[in-house]
C-alpha cells in the first residue's frame, strides 16, 4: 500500500495564513484505508500580517464587475482615493468574453495592510463589483 506524508500545510482563511501540522497523517502504523477523511488538525499558528507582505510593496489590485456605467472609471476613483498616485496608465482592462462583465487591475504601490483592506471594503461595496482580488 502506498504511504502518504504531510509535514505542513498552509491555508489561507479569512485573511490569516494558518500553518497546519497534521500528525495523523505521520502514523507509520496507519494506511490510506486507515486514515479518515476528516485528519486530526492540533493547534495552528496564526502568521503576521507584516510577515506575508512588506510595506511598502507594489501591489496589483484586481477587481471585476459588470461591463456597465463606466465601472473602470469608478475601480479608478476609489483607487485615488485610497493610494496616491494612482493615474489612468495604472489601470489595465480586460471584458469578458460576451462582454457582460469587465476585469480591471490597478498597479499601485500599497502602503499599509489597512490601506488594502479600505480599498477591497469599498470596492466591495459597489453593486456591480462581483469579486476583488
Amino acid at each position: 500500500m502506498a504511504k502518504i506524508s504531510f509535514s505542513a500545510v498552509g491555508f489561507l482563511f479569512s485573511d490569516r495564513l494558518l500553518a497546519v501540522n497534521i500528525e495523523s497523517a505521520h502514523d507509520p502504523k496507519r494506511n490510506i484505508s486507515q486514515m479518515s477523511d476528516k485528519p486530526t488538525i492540533p493547534a495552528a499558528q496564526s502568521i503576521d500580517d507584516e510577515q506575508l507582505m512588506h510595506f511598502p510593496c507594489d501591489f496589483a489590485l484586481k477587481v471585476m464587475g459588470t461591463n456597465i456605467n463606466n465601472y473602470p472609471d469608478y475601480v479608478l476613483s476609489v483607487c485615488q482615493k485610497h493610494v496616491e498616485g494612482v493615474t489612468e496608465s495604472c489601470v489595465h482592462t480586460r471584458p469578458s468574453r460576451n462582454g457582460k462583465y469587465i476585469a480591471v487591475t490597478v498597479q499601485l504601490v500599497a502602503t499599509s495592510r489597512q490601506q488594502l483592506d479600505d480599498l477591497y471594503i469599498e470596492l466591495n461595496k459597489h453593486e456591480q463589483t462581483k469579486m476583488a482580488l
